[in-house]
């Protein structure tokens, strides 16, 4: 189901009021849609600031969810930062995950409307989801470089169990955790989603790029030694040292929907080699690479084989000098 209740905010400012008791200042709203229904959190603001509490709260986010409106309220409540579930900036892509529930919206006004505010912004992008490319990837990092965040967060696209994405990854045969831990975003087992184009390791690896990038990047040091001081860049510098470590199994066959559905074509045609399939490739490569005749073959040996007998038709003889690549495969020596 996805209804729930909200709990009463006269109940969370008794919370509130027993950690200010106990001489807490720093608080996590672990509710990821706590900026959602103003009806709830900004009472729940209010509270709070009519107490004069002196918290130092860290809260969330939807993009599509914070309004300017809400800013000044959350900041005099003790709000320091929102963690802004960003995603992912492209708008088509953006469209397709959410569906019905898709809002457009201008995500680099958000960013900076929250950060004018005196709000710091926790940038949550997620890599791998549907549709995503090597180059919308890449996309989603070069806005974060663009349009710096006080922190940024980089997820792997998961299917969570009881998600949209877990219902759909089970249907499909996509490759799930066998045990909890591979829900993990940061263990040596994490296996999180793949796409029809990019295996789950190209995903985890680029999201481990990414974050490198972005937290050795100078103006991002600069950033932070600028509002909290030269001891938070030490931190990062140390902290970007140290290499998670993946269980990344490279050369694995990954396949995904969409190649299953081709091979499942080619089965039908009851074609074992040849057949209609393999004469559209080799039309296809022809158009893409300019050539007017194409050949596709069962190996790379077989196709050394050819290459040789069309030299001998041509007037090769045995000890004629033939110049390959330096760089090739082991079959051509």
């Amino acid at each position: 189901s996805n209804n729930f209740r909200w709990w009463n905010p006269e109940f969370i400012i008794q919370q509130f009021d027993y950690l200010a008791n106990q001489g807490v200042k720093n608080v996590k709203i672990a509710d990821e849609l706590f900026v959602l229904n103003p009806n709830h959190f900004m009472k729940i603001c209010d509270l709070i600031i009519e107490r004069g509490y002196d918290f130092n709260i860290w809260a969330y986010s939807r993009i599509d969810t914070c309004r300017p409106q809400y800013l000044d309220t959350l900041k005099k409540a003790g709000v320091n930062w929102l963690g802004l579930g960003i995603e992912n900036p492209n708008q088509v892509l953006r469209k397709e995950v959410h569906k019905g529930g898709y809002k457009e919206v201008k995500i680099n006004d958000i960013i900076s409307s929250i950060q004018e505010a005196g709000i710091n912004v926790g940038g949550n992008y997620i890599f791998g989801l549907p549709i995503d490319t090597k180059e919308s990837m890449q996309d989603t990092l070069d806005f974060s470089m663009e349009h710096k965040t006080e922190m940024v967060n980089y997820y792997c696209a998961m299917a969570y169990p009881g998600s949209p994405l877990y219902l759909s990854a089970k249907a499909e045969g996509i490759a799930l955790p066998s045990t909890y831990v591979g829900y993990s975003q940061h263990a040596y087992e994490t296996l999180n989603l793949s796409t029809d184009t990019l295996s789950a390791e190209e995903i985890l690896r680029f999201r481990d790029k990414a974050w490198n990038i972005y937290n050795t990047d100078e103006a991002y040091l600069s950033l932070l030694e600028n509002k909290f001081g030269k001891k938070a860049r030490l931190d990062m510098e140390d902290t970007t040292k140290i290499n998670l470590s993946r269980k990344l199994e490279f050369g694995k066959l990954i396949i995904g929907p969409t190649a299953k559905k081709h091979l499942k074509d080619v089965c039908d045609t009851n074609w074992a080699s040849s057949g209609p399939k393999v004469k559209l490739f080799e039309k296809s490569w022809g158009e893409l690479f300019g050539y007017k005749h194409n050949v596709a073959m069962s190996s790379g040996t077989d196709a050394c084989i050819q290459a040789c007998l069309s030299l001998y038709r041509k007037g090769a003889k045995p000890g004629d000098q033939v110049i390959v690549p330096a760089l090739s495969f082991i079959a051509t020596s």
